[in-house]
């Protein structure tokens, strides 16, 4: 079992059960040490992503002991920023973790 998997013991869990379901309709398109880059089909989970921003962070730091810097986009604009980066790559310009 995956770890992100793990989400969904908390489908039925009165206290995250709305969270967990919202991580569920999400993608993880970038994990690191300390981010994670969600996409979404669609702006309305982004919104409720960001609206519950706290609470996702805090219930992600109770499953895996990091407090991630979280990142919602849509499908599209998860294509543009890709699509970007890897131009930017091919072209040399480097990116800067800002903390």
């Amino acid at each position: 079992i995956s770890k992100y998997d793990s989400i969904k013991e908390y489908v039925s869990s009165k206290d995250y059960n709305a969270i967990a379901n919202l991580l569920l309709k999400a993608s993880p398109e970038v994990i690191s040490d300390k981010n994670i880059i969600f996409t979404f089909k669609n702006n309305f989970e982004v919104v409720l992503f960001n609206k519950n921003y706290g609470d996702i962070q805090n219930f992600l730091k109770m499953l895996y002991n990091v407090k991630y810097v979280l990142v919602a986009v849509t499908d599209e604009e998860w294509k543009l920023i890709k699509n970007q980066y890897i131009s930017d790559k091919k072209n040399g310009i480097k990116y800067i973790l800002v903390e």
